[in-house]
C-alpha cells in the first residue's frame, strides 16, 4: 500500500492543465491523454466497462454497457492500475450536464459518458485528481433566461421543427430544451438550433 501511495502522489502532482477542456464551468481531462499516461505509468493496467443485463431483451445473455433505470442511465468503469482495482459510476448527461431522462440517451451519449467515467476513475489513482477537489462545492445561483432569450429560442424552434417534419414539442424533447432555461442554456440552445436550421436548409436546397 505504501508503494501505491507513492505512485498516487506522483500522478497527483502532474500538471495536466494543457490537456483540460472547459464546458459549463467544469473541467474535463482528455480521455486519450489519460489512457496514454496510465499506459506509461503501468503498461499492464486494465480497463473494464461494467455491463448489465438488458431490461428489454428476452435473451438473458444480452448485456449492455449501461444501467437503465426509471431515473435515467448510469455507466460504471473499473480500472486496475498498480495491481489496485477501483470503480467509478457516472450518470449519462446531456449538453447542460443534466441527467438524461429514460428513453432519451443515444449510443453517442453512452460512449461519451463511459469515457468521462474512465477519466474520473483514473483520478482515484491520482491522475487529474485535483480537478475534482472543488466539484462538490455549492452550486452557482440559477440565472434565468430573459424573456428576449426565451422568445428567440421559441422562434428558432418554430423555424426548425417543420424543416425536420416533427412537432415543436418533439423537437424540444429531442434537443433537451426544457421549459425552464438558464441564460447559458438558452445561449447554447440557440447555437444548436441555428446549426440545425442551416443544415436542413442546405440539404433541402441540394435535394431540389
Amino acid at each position: 500500500m505504501a508503494n501505491f501511495l507513492e505512485k498516487f502522489n506522483e500522478l497527483n502532482t502532474r500538471d495536466v492543465s494543457e490537456h483540460v477542456d472547459k464546458k459549463q464551468g467544469l473541467s474535463y481531462l482528455s480521455w486519450a491523454y489519460v489512457q496514454q499516461e496510465l499506459t506509461k505509468a503501468d503498461p499492464n493496467y486494465t480497463e473494464k466497462i461494467i455491463e448489465f443485463p438488458s431490461p428489454d431483451a428476452t435473451n438473458e445473455n444480452i448485456f449492455l454497457p449501461y444501467l437503465k433505470t426509471d431515473e435515467g442511465y448510469m455507466v460504471c468503469v473499473e480500472l486496475t492500475v498498480f495491481s489496485v482495482t477501483k470503480r467509478e459510476w457516472l450518470p449519462v448527461l446531456d449538453y447542460r450536464n443534466k441527467s438524461l431522462a429514460k428513453g432519451s440517451a443515444t449510443t453517442f451519449d453512452i460512449n461519451k459518458a463511459t469515457k468521462r467515467c474512465m477519466v474520473k476513475c483514473a483520478a482515484k489513482f491520482g491522475l487529474g485528481n485535483y480537478l475534482y477537489l472543488g466539484e462538490d462545492g455549492p452550486e452557482q445561483p440559477f440565472e434565468s433566461a430573459s424573456e428576449s432569450e426565451l422568445k428567440d429560442v421559441d422562434n428558432k424552434v418554430k423555424e426548425l421543427a417543420p424543416l425536420m417534419d416533427i412537432t415543436e414539442t418533439q423537437l424540444k424533447k429531442k434537443m433537451n430544451i426544457g421549459n425552464k432555461l438558464s441564460s447559458a442554456d438558452a445561449e447554447e440552445a440557440l447555437v444548436r438550433l441555428d446549426n440545425g436550421i442551416q443544415y436542413y436548409k442546405t440539404n433541402k436546397k441540394d435535394d431540389k
